[in-house]
């Protein structure tokens, strides 16, 4: 007893009691979508059925500790439609919910194509099921607030914004329903996030150039300021292409170097978008580590996926497989 008092007086309680390492796993992927041929194939006698469709990556999404996708239609509870105006069975939420996803980002370019009631609607199904949505919002309380998971100790904010919504506006007095991709809002969400002390700050932004493979310099300038706004994680969608994955470093608020993880476009993850390589989409996985010194990304995978819409049987599909298996 006497040698363990001197060592922990010499050495101090810190150093012998340091605190565990607490590591998660979060898993991100791109734009689920229902064209007018996916409608056709889930089809069934009793409704739509889209649970077959991530049957073959259910065990990837749901061993995450957090997962994350663009939901990138609505649920308007009839007059079920794809291109150009997205409106899907509930069924296919629930189909979501059963393979793994937690949290669904809403705010994008399809989020208002039935209309603000339509927004309402798919907000309150969404989270009837369970998800956390972020991006879209019922009130003007509701956009004031930040969305912070706490995934097994690590408390991460998520933030969302998109580009547009095809033209289509919200009615009057309701222009809280959207977070759009403006400096401002980009900067006065950052503060709020941090205002908040979170472990990890992410940020989820529809933007782009449609079907191209390079982001162009608008993209650059608005991540660059996310990560110079303290964003720790920029994901990015839109172009329905899978676009580059990098670390990079940037600078904190006191002017402190840190490490900073891209992901330019995630691409489609499910659509009946069939131009290559529009077919083609990606599970990214972020492993982040809390220790007494901080919290950090300290590394990332990428999984290939691909649609296939037909079987070595003929059968007529559409389902996420993992180019990989």
């Amino acid at each position: 007893i006497e040698t363990v008092v001197e060592f922990v007086e010499a050495v101090g309680a810190a150093a012998v009691f340091a605190a565990e390492t607490v590591r998660v796993r979060l898993v991100f992927t791109g734009d689920l979508m229902v064209h007018d041929q996916q409608l056709d194939r889930a089809q069934t006698k009793d409704g739509w059925d889209f649970a077959p469709c991530f049957e073959a990556v259910k065990d990837i999404i749901s061993a995450a500790d957090l997962a994350v996708g663009n939901f990138e239609t609505t649920l308007p509870g009839g007059g079920y439609t794809g291109y150009p105006c997205f409106g899907t069975p509930d069924s296919f939420a629930a189909a979501l919910k059963g393979a793994g996803w937690d949290v669904l980002m809403t705010s994008n370019n399809h989020c208002l194509d039935k209309r603000f009631p339509g927004l309402v609607r798919t907000l309150e199904v969404l989270r009837g099921l369970g998800f956390e949505t972020v991006g879209t919002y019922k009130s003007r309380r509701e956009r004031g607030k930040i969305l912070v998971c706490d995934v097994k100790g690590v408390r991460i904010a998520l933030l969302a914004w998109t580009y547009g919504t095809n033209g289509i506006k919200l009615p009057e007095g309701r222009e809280y329903a959207i977070s759009y991709l403006t400096g401002e809002d980009v900067s006065r969400d950052l503060a709020r996030a941090r205002a908040l002390a979170p472990d990890l700050v992410i940020a989820l932004v529809h933007t782009g150039v449609e079907y191209r493979q390079e982001p162009p310099d608008s993209v650059k300038d608005s991540v660059a300021q996310m990560l110079a706004g303290g964003a720790d994680a920029v994901i990015a969608g839109h172009p329905h292409v899978l676009q580059r994955f990098e670390f990079t470093k940037t600078k904190d608020a006191a002017g402190r170097t840190k490490n900073a993880f891209v992901a330019w476009s995630l691409g489609n993850f499910i659509s009946f978008q069939r131009t290559k390589p529009r077919d083609v989409g990606a599970i990214l996985g972020l492993t982040v580590e809390k220790t007494d010194r901080g919290t950090s990304i300290v590394s990332a995978d990428v999984s290939p996926t691909w649609v296939q819409i037909r079987q070595s049987d003929g059968g007529r599909t559409v389902r996420v497989l993992p180019i990989a298996a």
